[in-house]
């Protein structure tokens, strides 16, 4: 049973964070598999140039730099693992139309397992997506979006050790 993402602020929020973590997988990085994502959440006015805009970021040199191949398939005995998880967010516009969503994310990015070149471990990032989402026949859809790095969280005064 799925549930469906309500025509609100909210739910407009919530689709946000859903896409972003999908944009932030493994998926993306297999030119097949993210041409199945761009078909299933962006507006179809805008599938050609946000399908310009993923495929000149995902090119097999990139791929390369993170060890696998042009398919975005790992080295034997390794696990490729890319993740971005949503850990707020922030409306910059809404109404019952569009929305403009900014989504802080965690990020994982990496390779794991035997196979595994130590060169290239897992590594965490902090980022921010901004998307802007459309309402349509079918739910909230991507119309577009843009990525930018930070602000990474700081320790603050609950996060330092106790002075003793």
């Amino acid at each position: 049973m799925s549930v469906e993402i309500p025509h609100s602020s909210e739910g407009a929020q919530s689709a946000a964070a859903k896409m972003a973590a999908v944009l932030g997988s493994e998926r993306m990085f297999d030119p097949i598999r993210r041409g199945d994502i761009i078909q299933r959440i962006v507006v179809p006015e805008q599938r050609l140039a946000v399908q310009k805009a993923v495929d000149a970021d995902y090119t097999a040199a990139f791929n390369a730099k993170l060890g696998l191949d042009e398919n975005g398939k790992p080295p034997a005995g390794a696990t490729f693992v890319s993740r971005s998880m949503p850990a707020g967010v922030t409306v910059r516009h809404y109404d019952s139309r569009e929305a403009t969503v900014d989504v802080w994310c965690a990020g994982l990015l990496g390779l794991t397992g035997k196979g595994a070149p130590k060169e290239l471990p897992v590594t965490t990032s902090w980022f921010t997506q901004t998307l802007t989402v459309r309402w349509t026949d079918e739910g909230w859809r991507l119309a577009e979006f843009t990525q930018q790095d930070g602000p990474e969280p700081t320790a603050g005064e609950y996060g330092q050790a106790p002075q003793l």
